[in-house]
């Protein structure tokens, strides 16, 4: 007990003196000072990052695809009339996020979770990510929560920190805050909505973290996308992994059309790309990519 209120003192004596050392671009690292360091590449990306002196997160490893097809597995209800075998492809790489991780059969190479309020309520499931041996792409936010209650040796998963590009500016680990403008000449938008191609310069975020992990399946270079629970709808059920009666809220329901619209830009750069997605909802509200029945095994 002792500990922990000497740690909350602590954390709250160096938030403020960094709002006085460093100037308001910089506030959001507050939670971050003096604990942590990040190490960047000539192009601005992070390359290492360290926290209390230990090595938690290195770009500079090279990541490598067991196959060139992979299936994102997101959560939405209809990922329970999937058979189980679409989940146990030798020849699939699987990309989790969120809650996906309740699929016990599934054997995650990636994944991904950015809201810090998921791994604030279901870190009961975080837990399980952290003990697998993949490589986790998150936030400096969520990490900093994690590393606040499980120490680096008890974790087996490989941390990969993504920045997240959201209304309109990029708040970066340990650095500035950067806007970004449409007008300047970039690669990443289409529409008026940003698709990053460079998982480690910076991600978009629209509201839910298929979108987010869709651009570090692009950065891997994955030539075959399959996406399972992307359903965008019924909004009132409970996630696949979730009951009624312990369902956390969403706000996608609010968004939609923002999403709409943002997944139209993934499917122009995957087009420009040659890159192959496929939808296995076939309800699902999301009409930018093909759908693919479940009567047959067409993955394969």
């Amino acid at each position: 007990m002792r500990d922990l209120v000497f740690n909350y003192f602590v954390r709250n004596l160096t938030k403020y003196a960094y709002k006085i050392l460093k100037p308001a671009t910089y506030k959001h690292n507050r939670r971050y000072w003096p604990f942590y360091r990040v190490v960047r590449n000539t192009a601005g990306h992070i390359d290492q990052v360290f926290f209390r002196n230990t090595l938690i997160a290195d770009h500079r490893l090279k990541l490598n695809n067991r196959h060139s097809k992979c299936m994102l597995i997101a959560t939405g209800p209809s990922i329970k009339k999937i058979p189980k075998h679409f989940f146990k492809h030798e020849q699939l790489d699987y990309i989790g996020v969120n809650g996906a991780i309740a699929l016990s059969e599934v054997t995650f190479q990636h994944y991904v979770i950015i809201d810090h309020d998921f791994v604030q309520n279901r870190f009961d499931l975080v837990e399980r990510v952290l003990d697998t041996a993949c490589n986790f792409f998150t936030t400096a936010r969520c990490l900093d929560y994690i590393l606040r209650k499980v120490k680096i040796e008890q974790i087996r998963c490989q941390f990969k920190i993504i920045e997240i590009t959201s209304h309109g500016k990029n708040e970066l680990f340990m650095g500035n805050t950067v806007l970004v403008d449409e007008k300047v000449k970039s690669p990443y938008f289409y529409n008026g909505y940003g698709f990053s191609t460079q998982m480690y310069d910076t991600v978009f975020d629209y509201y839910t973290v298929a979108y987010t992990a869709l651009q570090i399946m692009s950065g891997l270079n994955y030539p075959y996308i399959y996406i399972a629970g992307l359903d965008m709808n019924n909004f009132n059920l409970p996630r696949f992994y979730e009951t009624l009666d312990a369902k956390q809220p969403t706000l996608l329901n609010q968004h939609t059309q923002s999403i709409l619209a943002a997944f139209e830009t993934a499917a122009y750069f995957f087009k420009i790309q040659n890159v192959s997605v496929y939808n296995l909802s076939p309800y699902s509200l999301i009409e930018s990519f093909e759908k693919l029945t479940l009567d047959q095994d067409t993955i394969l």
